[in-house]
């Protein structure tokens, strides 16, 4: 063959390598620590009381489970050949959390995280140079930037100046490396463990390793990705994942290649293709605050009121109520200044309400978490009114003793 057809068929190969974009920066192992250690550090001991607030949209115990099936994933975007894997997967993940939170599609605009996340002390960090999503994650926690929607910013392949601009106030309230880290040596979550966090928080990132050959979206276009890889450094793609089938043996995913797979969706078997660093977030629930004047209620049902305006340090707050050992409601608190009125319609006679608070705190330019919990037992014959108050401390240094006045 002469030099002139291998150099075409070289070219070939690259530009084809070239037009489907990876872009995963792993986080170092003690970048990972840390990021662990914030995490504890900013929920605290509220942990099990968080998960007690927290919806599940599905069974971890089936054989499958597909998030499209409930609504909960939107549809695959194409990255292009910028290294912006690690916006894309960071971005699918906050708009299934939102999806699954407040119902509210949205296709929130990746071209803003390109512009504006950056690594502190690493200026080619991001941008189509490559990023993380776990440091997407932390931006949204520590700011208060509004995210734009597509139409606002659109994808353009390229690092921009970054504009921050009025968007969609999605305020991200708490996200989870699940990997362990004991004495530098990490633990990834198990199966069951992954499964879990996909039906209470929606899609989960993940990073994974793509072989050269398998890199083009012809290489892939049924079947399961099932190479076998054991080095840490070999991951440079970052994903989500948004559901499961046992009889697969396999995870789905949903890529940023979108003639790739099942239009940007499919297969990766469980631990394999170097598949690890998971993460689930959650967004804060929307504003709850519904006028009910025009609402007709059933005459037989009395109202309770749980009233509750935000304090000086709160920036969110959401309160969960449990209904007689059965129903629960969620209520979001967003706004400073506004009296909130979350209410529940119950029959006349004994009921057992279990309130259960979860608050984001700002001071002195920290956030953190803050819990509250409390019990109402009440022989209800008249329509009730309560404010809700923190009083003494039962679990330190953040869990607090919910009182109804």
């Amino acid at each position: 063959m002469s030099r002139s057809i291998l150099f075409i068929l070289l070219l070939f190969n690259l530009t084809v390598i070239a037009q489907n974009g990876l872009g995963l920066r792993p986080l170092t192992t003690s970048e990972s620590v840390k990021l662990i250690k914030d995490q504890k550090s900013y929920i605290g001991a509220g942990a099990n009381l968080y998960e007690a607030s927290l919806k599940e949209f599905g069974s971890s115990n089936a054989s499958h489970f597909d998030l499209r099936d409930v609504g909960g994933i939107t549809e695959a975007k194409e990255q292009g050949n910028c290294g912006s894997c690690w916006a894309f997967a960071a971005i699918s993940a906050i708009e299934s959390s939102n999806l699954l939170v407040n119902g509210e599609k949205l296709d929130l605009s990746e071209q803003q995280l390109l512009n504006c996340v950056r690594k502190p002390g690493d200026e080619d960090w991001g941008g189509c140079n490559g990023g993380n999503a776990n440091v997407v994650f932390r931006w949204m926690i520590d700011n208060q930037y509004e995210l734009n929607q597509e139409y606002q910013q659109d994808y353009q392949g390229t690092r921009k100046n970054c504009m921050v601009q009025k968007g969609k106030n999605i305020r991200l309230v708490n996200f989870k490396m699940m990997d362990r880290y004991v004495s530098g040596k990490r633990y990834p979550p198990s199966i069951n463990e992954i499964k879990d966090a996909i039906v209470k928080h929606g899609a989960i990132t993940a990073e994974i390793f793509v072989n050269q050959d398998k890199l083009t979206k012809e290489a892939y276009v049924s079947g399961i990705f099932m190479d076998e890889n054991t080095s840490d450094f070999r991951i440079n793609h970052a994903i989500s994942i948004v559901g499961w089938d046992d009889n697969k043996g396999a995870w789905l995913i949903k890529n940023s290649w979108t003639t790739w797979g099942d239009k940007g969706f499919g297969w990766v078997g469980y631990n394999k293709q170097n598949i690890k660093h998971f993460v689930w977030i959650d967004v804060a629930k929307n504003d709850s605050q519904k006028k009910t004047d025009n609402i007709k209620i059933d005459e037989n049902l009395l109202v309770i009121d749980f009233t509750h305006t935000l304090g000086s340090l709160q920036e969110y707050e959401k309160l969960t109520i449990t209904i007689d050992g059965a129903k629960q409601m969620r209520f979001g608190m967003n706004k400073k200044g506004v009296k909130y009125h979350n209410k529940i319609y119950l029959p006349k006679g004994k009921h057992k309400i279990e309130l259960i608070t979860e608050s984001v705190i700002s001071k002195e330019g920290k956030k953190s978490m803050l819990f509250g919990k409390g019990i109402l037992e009440i022989d209800l014959t008249e329509s009730q009114v309560y404010n809700l108050h923190y009083a003494k401390r039962i679990k330190d240094p953040n869990v607090f003793e919910l009182v109804l006045k």
